[in-house]
Parts: structure tokens; sequence; C-alpha cells
């Protein structure tokens, strides 16, 4: 590769030969410092010799981190609720829950507030969980029909199962997910923007 004469430039540069950009820049400022060149024109004409090959690797490796950032799920994943309660029982957890949430569940059960959260909700640190029986049921499953009693208000912990953080790292978490839910892994097939829009509402 060589450094090409300038039609904008006045006078003469002597043509030589640049080896490898990486190892040959240096070489070619002192070549053309001594044609009298300022180091503003040096530079710029070293520089210009480059962009074909220095600025063409990045892209390629931009375009494979792009392919590999991709998430595996990126095709969609289906999911079909069947009430069966599954993932409102089993080992002891938390639905945490907000102020808003309290309040909704509240008047879907037609009690006031403060009587609601007396009743079925618990403290934790700083943050509120709903109650369980001590078998691990959460405490708004109905213990008989073994199907959520505040279904149309449940909490957005609930609502956006299974397509929460620890389902979605690995498919083999998902795996596992759908190992519990006999919901997960079949019927509607949600998109990938519908799978994050439901994500992002609450880290679980």
């Amino acid at each position: 590769m060589s450094i090409r004469r300038s039609a904008k430039t006045a006078g003469r540069v002597d043509d030589f030969a640049i080896k490898r950009y990486s190892d040959g820049f240096h070489e070619a400022l002192v070549e053309l410092q001594k044609t009298n060149r300022s180091e503003a024109t040096v530079a710029t004409r070293a520089r210009s010799t480059a962009p074909a090959i220095y600025l063409t690797m990045p892209k390629n490796q931009d375009s494979k981190k792009k392919k590999k950032a991709e998430p595996w799920y990126a095709d969609g994943l289906r999911f079909e609720c069947s009430q069966c309660g599954d993932c409102c029982s089993g080992a002891p957890g938390f639905v945490w829950v907000n102020e808003d949430e309290i309040a909704d569940l509240a008047h879907e059960m037609e009690l006031d507030v403060d009587a609601f959260e007396h009743q079925f909700v618990r403290q934790v640190g700083a943050e509120k969980s709903l109650k369980e029986y001590p078998d691990g049921d959460c405490i708004l499953l109905d213990p008989e029909t073994r199907k959520c009693s505040v279904y149309e208000a449940r909490p957005i912990q609930c609502r956006t199962w299974p397509f929460w953080d620890s389902n979605l790292e690995r498919k083999k978490d998902w795996k596992e997910a759908c190992s519990v839910c006999p919901g997960s892994g079949t019927g509607r097939l949600y998109t990938f923007e519908e799978i994050e829009t439901q994500r992002k509402q609450k880290s679980v």
C-alpha cells in the first residue's frame, strides 16, 4: 500500500511503500517529514491509507458480537395459562406486592385495604409479600378448586409468569419451568417483544 498524492496539495511527495499499517505508520511519518510537509499534513496523509483496512475489521467483529448477544428465545416462546394453581404452590417463597397491587387485591375481595393487608400480607424487611399456608401454598389459592381466588387482579409477579429473568437466563432454566408448569412451552406463541415487555415489568 502506498500513500497517495493529493492533487490539492502543492509540491511533490516521494512515493514509498508501507509494508503494514500497524508497523509502518511511524516509518511513513518519518519519510513524509523529510519532504518538509507540516505535521498536520503528514498525519493526514498517513491516516488516509488506513481506513480501508482499519475500519473493515471492527464491523465484522461488531456483527459477530450482535449475533452472539441475541437472546436464545429471540424466536419467541409458547405459553397458555391453564389456571392449574401449580405455580401458586410448592416450596415456600414470596409473592412481592406494592401498595397499588394491595389496593387492587383488596377491591377484588371487597375488603378495605387495611383489613386485606392484615389478613393476607406479611412484612418482609422493607418489602411486602402475600402470606402462605404452612404447606407453601399462596394464601389466595383456593384450597378446594386449586385456582387463584383473585385471578383477574393478581399481582404483576403472577401475571408475568413464566417470563421471569430466572426462567429466561438459559434454555435449561426454561425447561425446568416447563417441567413444573403445564402451560409453559404450549399454547400461544409469544413474540420476543411480548416476552421482553412481560420480563421487564418486574425482576423475578
